[in-house]
Formats: C-alpha cells, structure tokens, sequence
C-alpha cells in the first residue's frame, strides 16, 4: 500500500491542536510573559514527540498523522531536532528582528513554509525535505507502551 502524505488542511489543522495545547500549557507554567523563553520548551515539545516512540505531536496523533524518515524509518532525536530547529528558529529569530521588519521575516517564512506544502506532491516542506523527513497518515495508531 503507498504511503498517504500529510496534506497543508491536515497539516495545519494539527498545528492548531497543538498550538492550542501548548499556549495552555505556557499560560500554567506562567511563561508568555517571558517570549523570549517560550520557543525552547515548544522546540522540546515537538522535538521529544516526534523523536519518541509517538512519532508525532499530540496534534498531529489526533489527526492520525506521523513524522518519519524519507527511508522509511522512524525519526530519531537528532533528525527531530533539526526539522523543528528549522521551523523554530525563523519564529524565534522574530525576537531579535527590529519592529518594523518582522511582518516581512513572518510573511517571507509563512510563504517558504506553505507553498511548498500545495504544490509538491508529498506535501513536504522545505524544513522537511532538508531533514529528510516526511509527515505521512496513517490509519491506526498504536498506543505507546
């Protein structure tokens, strides 16, 4: 059976769920006053579930999503790291970028990150295909023991 790819709607759609659990989160732990710590633990987040045994953030598990390797391997720690250093680290960048060049640095990363996901037909970003890795569904997931 082919693999099934991830599309921009299903994509997308997870990185909401996760987003809405993580500002909870950073609003428990009392962190969004602190902006320029809230990157790392959402770095550790993704970084810790995708490389885990879930192979997938808790958005992306609930859309019956998972990260793996363009070879068909699980994702280690380290090619977790990468793909979400790439993703964070243009988002963190937001907060050492002078006030009226941020709308620019967001504009320019959103249209690298999105329209790569519309027009290529794995649905691979550009931070996933420099880390060799790829968000594919999958129709049954398993419970980590």
């Amino acid at each position: 059976m082919p693999l099934q790819y991830g599309d921009l709607r299903r994509r997308t759609l997870a990185f909401c769920l996760d987003w809405v659990f993580l500002c909870a989160w950073l609003i428990v732990c009392g962190m969004i006053r602190n902006w320029w710590i809230a990157p790392w633990p959402v770095l550790g987040y993704f970084v810790a579930t995708e490389g885990g045994r879930w192979q997938g953030s808790w958005g992306k598990r609930q859309l019956h999503l998972q990260v793996m390797e363009t070879a068909g391997r699980r994702v280690t720690y380290a090619r977790a790291l990468l793909r979400n250093c790439l993703k964070v680290v243009p988002w963190a960048a937001l907060l050492i970028i002078p006030a009226r060049m941020r709308y620019v640095w967001a504009a320019c990363w959103l249209a690298a990150a999105v329209l790569p996901l519309l027009h290529r037909p794995r649905h691979r970003a550009w931070y996933d295909w420099l880390s060799h890795t790829a968000v594919v569904c999958v129709p049954f997931l398993d419970t980590p023991k």
